[in-house]
């Protein structure tokens, strides 16, 4: 698997919260779903009831009309008014008619009755053919007109005209019924859209926050627990799988890390120590200073792996400075302070955030906490958290240490001296982490001779 893949599904991992779920997605689409089918249903429905309220209407006029055009076609035919009027009467009291008229061969009206209400949008039936609900909808009447036979021989026409109110009501009640099942289809909709999100976002979720975490924490030894039997749960065993080549990757590439920053670290130290064991007894100590600081326990590891090449710039400094037993003079002093800015040369450069790490310690754990020290003067916590506490350590293993100048010091006379020199040469801080701890530190010295306290 490639370094490439890798930092990919780490930055994938890093991102933060989607803004659109799929469980919202999936409401919303039950919601739009459920709106659409109940706009599509009410309308079919409300076509329907128009439609039938329509025919009947027609069908009872029509009725009506046909039992007075044959009941009356004798006083029609005769233009018998008085018997036309008495008929009509009749006619006018079927509910829902408001006008009757009755008009003779001529077209002149015999008799009439009711209000006569006539609209511009009356809906004009013909006996035969249904009208069209729209047309009902846009009008308050309707107007239906039969002719009047008497011998095969059509002797007048009568004109019924009926109100529509009742529609209304009608209409209404569809849409009393339809909402009722709408809210009926919604909750069943909702039901069922959240068992089936949860089946679905539950196991991406975990997905999510597995990948955020990763992102978070750099931790990939962690698999995703999805009991799916789905693309879910094969999309989980995938994520694991990735998951397992990536912490291998990276395994491998720490060890590699590791590999070379030890051994640039002897590089250096070799040169000034002939067992090595300096850079290791630093590195020790500092997680030691940096555990009781209450660092993340990343930043912990990686300063233990980067504090062992402080001084990997003495690579640069001649024998004749690094080895000689006696005091230095104020320009071998000058070359080997410089050994910091070196150090911090040669790492700077790199891509590896240990390696950076590490530039930082070089180039800092000679400064002092107030501002005496070297290469550039900083004071207090302007100096890198990593740069103070390796200062501490640094100091600490070298007057534990026998150097060519000088025999190790005894544990209380170096106690005695971080003491003394918090808050001139070292951070407070760090100062009373190490000395909280300090059985810890005497353990790392274990098999050393012992040294009289005057030494």
């Amino acid at each position: 698997m490639s370094w490439g893949r890798v930092q990919a599904v780490v930055e994938t991992a890093q991102d933060g919260r989607p803004s659109r779920t799929i469980g919202g997605k999936l409401n919303r689409l039950v919601l739009l779903s459920v709106g659409v089918a109940l706009i599509v249903g009410t309308a079919l429905s409300c076509w329907g009831e128009a439609q039938r309220f329509l025919r009947s209407k027609r069908d009872v006029m029509l009725a009506t009309a046909q039992v007075f055009a044959s009941a009356s076609s004798r006083a029609v035919a005769g233009s018998d008014r008085v018997a036309v009027l008495q008929a009509i009467r009749a006619v006018a009291r079927v509910p829902g008619l408001i006008y009757v008229e009755v008009r003779g061969r001529d077209g002149h009206p015999l008799a009439q009755i009711g209000s006569g209400e006539r609209l511009n949008a009356d809906l004009v039936l013909a006996a035969a053919e249904d009208a069209s609900p729209l047309a009902l909808l846009g009008s308050r009447t309707m107007t239906l007109t039969v002719p009047v036979i008497d011998g095969g021989v059509a002797v007048g026409e009568i004109e019924l005209v009926g109100e529509t109110r009742g529609l209304a009501g009608q209409f209404w009640r569809t849409m009393l019924y339809a909402g009722l099942s709408a809210a009926a289809a919604l909750a069943i909709g909702l039901l069922f859209s959240v068992r089936l999100q949860r089946s679905i976002t539950v196991p991406l979720g975990q997905l999510t926050e597995a990948m955020r975490r990763v992102g978070r924490t750099r931790d990939y030894s962690v698999p995703v627990e999805v009991a799916s039997d789905d693309e879910t749960g094969v999309l989980a065993a995938r994520f694991n799988g990735m998951m397992a080549e990536i912490r291998e990757a990276v395994d491998r590439l720490l060890a590699r890390e590791k590999e070379i920053v030890e051994r640039l670290s002897l590089a250096g130290e070799l040169r000034d120590d002939q067992t090595g064991q300096h850079v290791l007894r630093v590195s020790e100590i500092s997680r030691i200073i940096a555990t009781e600081l209450g660092l993340p326990a990343a930043f912990v590891d990686d300063l233990c792996r980067a504090s062992p090449m402080h001084d990997v710039g003495k690579i640069a400094i001649p024998d004749s400075i690094l080895h000689k037993p006696g005091p230095l003079t104020p320009e071998e002093r000058r070359i080997m302070e410089g050994h910091a800015r070196c150090g911090y040369e040669i790492l700077k450069s790199s891509s590896s955030e240990l390696v950076q790490l590490a530039a930082e310690i070089a180039i800092s754990h000679h400064e002092r906490w107030d501002g005496a020290g070297y290469p550039n003067r900083l004071a207090g916590e302007a100096i890198p958290v990593s740069g103070r506490i390796t200062a501490v350590a640094d100091v600490c293993d070298a007057l534990l240490s026998e150097r060519p100048y000088k025999k190790p010091w005894s544990f209380e006379r170096v106690r005695d001296l971080l003491r003394q020199e918090a808050g001139a040469h070292f951070d407070p801080a760090c100062v009373e982490a190490l000395l909280a701890r300090w059985p810890e530190l005497e353990r790392i010295y274990e098999g050393r001779a012992p040294v009289a306290q005057a030494a």
